[in-house]
């Protein structure tokens, strides 16, 4: 007789074990069991074209690309991301706490970004993109 075991428990128990895809096994982040959790650094924030770009692109030109841009809103390149759309500026430079991009892609202003049904962006890329503002939306 063959055992399986159900996918989700197994994925659940490999999340805990904190295995990773090339055969180590390494505790959970922050559990600190090791003493060695240092060698992880947060994201790199200070360039549009190398840091937010790239994550605009990826999380949200779906919606927000220059052919088709929902809410009048296009993401491809600076020079939209500082046009803004229909609800205006999208980035206020200086102050992520103001901007409706990290507003909206945090559910801190509405609509909230991206839409039902859609992956939210991860909380260390939305700390990157107020990180960028915060410095000031520097674009190289």
């Amino acid at each position: 007789m063959r055992m399986t075991i159900p996918h989700g428990l197994l994925l659940a128990a490999l999340v805990l074990l904190g295995a990773c895809g090339d055969g180590t096994v390494r505790p959970p982040p922050g559990s600190d069991l090791w003493g060695d959790d240092d060698d992880t650094s947060p994201l790199e924030c200070g360039s549009f074209h190398e840091d937010i770009q790239p994550l605009l692109l990826q999380q949200c030109l779906s919606c927000h690309r220059s052919n088709a841009a929902s809410g009048g809103l296009a993401l491809e390149d600076l020079n939209d991301v500082m046009e803004g759309g229909t609800s205006g500026p999208s980035v206020e430079c200086g102050s992520c706490d103001t901007s409706l991009l990290y507003l909206r892609v945090t559910g801190l202003a509405q609509p909230i970004m991206p839409p039902t049904g859609y992956v939210a962006m991860p909380a260390d890329q939305a700390q990157c993109i107020c990180d960028w503002i915060n410095a000031g939306c520097p674009d190289s």
